[in-house]
């Protein structure tokens, strides 16, 4: 088995809709804050609900975090998140190495 599905920090969760919708997403569990990321699906605040449901059964009591923009963004937001402040992101050209 590779080793991240075998990593019991991270869960890839299935959600299955009643009108065969289906979406999904990551939880990945951190020192103190869970990630919720690569969320997909046809009815998105179903998917947000479910995912933050799911994250309280198996990671109780740790905080949510993500990252997203736009569209995406607004999704969280109406899944009760608050922005808490602006995304760095590092790189390292590879012809600097």
């Amino acid at each position: 088995m590779p080793r991240l599905l075998a990593d019991d920090g991270i869960v890839f969760v299935s959600i299955q809709g009643e009108d065969g919708g289906a979406g999904g997403g990551i939880l990945n569990r951190g020192a103190d804050v869970v990630g919720l990321s690569n969320l997909f699906g046809s009815q998105m605040d179903r998917v947000w609900q479910s995912l933050i449901a799911t994250a309280g059964e198996i990671f109780p009591g740790l905080p949510l975090v993500g990252y997203e923009h736009g569209h995406d963004l607004a999704a969280a937001r109406l899944a009760g998140f608050e922005t808490i402040g602006a995304l760095r992101i590092w790189r390292l050209p590879a012809t600097a190495r």
